[in-house]
Formats: C-alpha cells, sequence, structure tokens
C-alpha cells in the first residue's frame, strides 16, 4: 500500500507529461519532418530517465 501511495503522484506526474509531449509531437509535426526525428530521440531519452526513476523509487 505504501509503494502505491508513492506512485499515486507519479502517475499524474507522466499524465501532465504524455500531454505535453502530445503537444510537442503535434506542434513539431506541423513544423517539419526533420524536427520530428529530432523529437523521437528526445523522447527516447524521456523514457529512459521516467524508467530510471520509476526503478529508483522501487528500490527503496
Amino acid at each position: 500500500m505504501r509503494l502505491l501511495a508513492l506512485l499515486t503522484p507519479f502517475n499524474i506526474f507522466f499524465k501532465i507529461h504524455r500531454m505535453r509531449d502530445r503537444i510537442i509531437e503535434y506542434y513539431l509535426n506541423i513544423h517539419s519532418r526533420m524536427y520530428s526525428r529530432y523529437y523521437s530521440y528526445y523522447s527516447w531519452i524521456n523514457d529512459d530517465i521516467r524508467i530510471n526513476k520509476i526503478n529508483h523509487i522501487i528500490d527503496i
């Protein structure tokens, strides 16, 4: 139960992040294909950071 309590704010945080990512993706797709290639690399790094954060919480 304590782990769930720790993870709840993160779920909200991820939802906000996903919304932000969608807006960025939409914006970049309108502007240029070159940017969307850059964005896919950026989001890959971002996902990696998120996964590390989750693993860190679970380790504690």
